[in-house]
């Protein structure tokens, strides 16, 4: 991996801490996830006329397939998100979504594209994994079942991670406004919920809306000139700026042992940088 590949990650782990500050603060629901993927597909307009006017980009039946699929996933990782900030702190939540993700893009990409990543590279993807669990609680966030519900939301949002990483190399922009057309469903059972988060929320939803734009853009570029094994892991330079939101921004507390694991995590992504 690149320095630049590096510096690109590291900016896009800035700008996707700062959106899911913002919408754990809001914590809309369906109605908001819907807005702010509009704006966001809107913002992403002009990159994919860019992108598709110098290729020979073929809209054939695998790349809507793969759009297809890969929206379906953006669209749970959105809506299980959204639950997630709802019943959890973000400092539980976002370590456990964004540790799961690298965790299974990691092994999808070794089994299904032939990637080969080195061993420094493997203990690096090890330490990030390990130091994400650590910050989130560990094993000990399962044994009250009243605080199962935000971890086990977490997880399912890390699984859409892993989903849609694997695939959004293919299918690129198109997956936005795929994504968008299936929030529609479960946003367009309340209309008066669009109307309200209109009216109360669209400032913080355009916030959202350039900030994660601006994250997939960076990451769609690294993808462009790193393996996926390499990627998905040292893009989880996110999880100690989350954390540190979550601890210091949100009073949630347990700032040692989550800053502890964000030592454990920045040791993984050193061994990604050099391996």
């Amino acid at each position: 991996m690149t320095l630049f590949s590096l510096f690109l990650l590291v900016t896009a782990a800035f700008l996707h801490a700062g959106w899911n500050l913002v919408a754990k603060r809001v914590a809309g629901g369906a109605a908001f996830a819907w807005l702010f993927s509009l704006l966001a597909s809107l913002l992403l307009f002009p990159f994919a006329l860019r992108a598709s006017w110098g290729s020979n980009c073929c809209f054939g039946k695998t790349f809507i397939f793969l759009a297809v699929i890969s929206a379906a996933f953006e669209a749970g990782y959105y809506i299980l998100l959204q639950k997630g900030y709802k019943a959890g702190d973000l400092s539980v939540v976002y370590p456990l979504a964004r540790g799961t993700g690298p965790l299974l893009s990691t092994l999808l990409a070794m089994a299904l594209l032939g990637e080969d990543p080195t061993l420094l590279n493997q203990a690096g993807t090890g330490l990030v994994i390990a130091g994400i669990f650590w910050i989130a609680g560990g094993v000990s966030l399962f044994r009250d079942s009243c605080s199962r519900a935000a971890p086990l939301l977490g997880i399912a949002t890390g699984a859409c991670i892993a989903g849609y990483s694997l695939v959004d190399g293919a299918a690129v922009f198109a997956i936005v406004a795929f994504q968008t057309m299936l929030l529609s469903l479960p946003a367009l059972r309340d209309p008066e919920g669009i109307f309200h988060q209109w009216d109360r929320n669209r400032r913080p939803a355009l916030f959202i809306a350039f900030l994660s734009a601006s994250a997939y853009l960076a990451v769609l570029y690294a993808l462009s000139v790193a393996p996926l094994s390499l990627v998905a892991p040292a893009r989880e330079i996110s999880v100690v700026i989350g954390t540190y939101l979550g601890t210091t921004v949100l009073g949630e507390g347990d700032r040692k042992r989550r800053m502890t694991g964000s030592v454990i995590i920045l040791a993984g992504i050193a061994l990604l940088a050099v391996g």
